[in-house]
C-alpha cells in the first residue's frame, strides 16, 4: 500500500517520579526529547467492516537490528495490536490489517520503542480510514500506555500527570546522543514499587512551574546548559544498586566529553549527550569494541 510511519526512539533528559495514585498509576515530570533511532511500520494491507466482525492484526517481521524481538512478544500484548484494535473500537468498525516492521529499538530499554510503534500505528490508522482530532487520539493513546501520548507527536516536551499531559515545546537542542544498551531487561512494574512513593490523587507543585520555565527556555535556545543542573532520574538509585556496571557506564560517558549522562526512562539504556560530535565519535567507537549495543544519534 505503500504507507508507512517512522517510530522514534525517546529519552528522558530528566525524570522525577512524583507519588502514587490512589489509581495505582503514578505522577511523573519529565523532560523526553526523541532521537533518530527509529522503527519503521509499514501498512500493508487493510480492509475496513462494520462492527459485526473481528479485528485481525498481523505483524511481519521486515529487518532491522532487533527483529527477533517481534518473535518473543505474545501476540496480544503487542502494543500495536492493542492500539489498532483500540482504535477500531473507538470508530467503532472492524477490520484486517497487516503492517510491516522494521525492528531497530530495543525492547525494556526505557526507550519507549513499543509505545512509539503504537503511536505510529495510531497515526497511519488515523491518516488512513477514519481520522479523530487531536484531543480523541491522545486520550485514546493514553489507554494504551503511559508513553504514547508523548510518542504521538515526539519532539521535546515535557510531560506530566502518568505520561499523558503534554506541553511540547518549540526548538530543538542540538546535541548527539550516545545510547549505550547491555541487554539487561529491568521491570519496570519492580522500579515503580521500590521508589515506595506515596499513595494520593495530591502532590506539592511548588517549584515545579520554575523547573518547567527553565527547561522550555533552555530547549528553544537550543542550549542544555541552561537547565543541566536541575537534570536528574529518580530510578537510577533502584537500578544502580542493582547493576552498578551501568553507574560505570554513566561514569564513563561524562569522563569521555558528556555534556549530560544519565538512564533514560526505567531502564537499562544509559545515554550520553555530545555537543562535540569528534568527542560523541571517540566515545561510540571505544564502547564498539565492548560487549554493549552501541547507537550514535541526535535529538530530532
Amino acid at each position: 500500500m505503500g504507507f508507512s510511519e517512522v517510530a522514534c526512539a525517546k529519552v528522558n533528559l530528566h525524570l522525577e517520579i512524583l507519588n502514587r495514585r490512589n489509581d495505582g498509576y503514578h505522577n511523573i515530570f519529565s523532560l523526553m526529547v526523541s532521537v533518530d533511532l527509529f522503527d519503521l511500520l509499514q501498512l500493508e494491507e487493510l480492509e475496513v467492516f462494520e462492527a459485526n466482525k473481528t479485528v485481525d492484526v498481523e505483524i511481519i517481521p521486515r529487518g532491522g537490528k532487533f527483529a527477533w524481538l517481534m518473535a518473543t512478544v505474545p501476540h496480544n500484548e503487542n502494543l500495536i495490536v492493542k492500539a489498532t484494535k483500540a482504535y477500531f473500537a473507538k470508530i467503532g468498525k472492524s477490520g484486517t490489517v497487516v503492517v510491516g516492521v522494521e525492528k531497530n529499538i530495543p525492547a525494556a530499554a526505557g526507550l519507549g520503542g513499543g509505545s512509539s510503534d503504537a503511536a505510529a500505528m495510531l497515526r497511519l490508522m488515523n491518516s488512513q480510514i477514519q481520522p479523530l482530532d487531536e484531543k480523541e487520539l491522545l486520550h485514546l493513546a493514553s489507554t494504551i500506555g503511559a508513553d504514547v501520548p508523548y510518542c504521538l507527536f515526539a519532539g521535546s516536551a515535557i510531560c506530566r500527570g502518568i505520561g499523558d499531559e503534554i506541553e511540547r515545546i518549540e526548538g530543538r537542542l542540538p546535541y548527539w546522543v550516545l545510547i549505550l544498551y547491555r541487554h539487561i531487561p529491568i521491570s519496570t512494574k519492580e522500579a515503580y514499587r521500590a521508589l515506595e512513593r506515596t499513595v494520593g490523587d495530591g502532590f506539592v507543585t511548588d517549584g515545579y512551574e520554575e523547573k518547567a520555565n527553565l527547561i522550555k527556555r533552555g530547549v528553544e535556545k537550543g542550549d542544555i546548559g541552561i537547565f543541566k543542573h536541575i537534570l536528574k532520574n529518580d530510578f537510577e538509585e533502584y537500578v544502580f544498586s542493582k547493576h552498578p556496571e551501568l553507574m560505570r557506564l554513566k561514569e564513563q560517558l561524562l569522563n569521555m566529553g558528556a555534556e549530560y549522562a544519565a538512564m533514560t526512562g526505567s531502564g537499562s539504556a544509559i545515554y550520553g549527550v555530545f555537543k562535540n560530535y569528534d568527542l560523541m565519535r571517540h566515545a561510540e567507537q571505544y564502547f564498539s569494541t565492548h560487549d554493549i549495543a552501541v547507537y550514535a544519534s541526535q535529538i530530532v
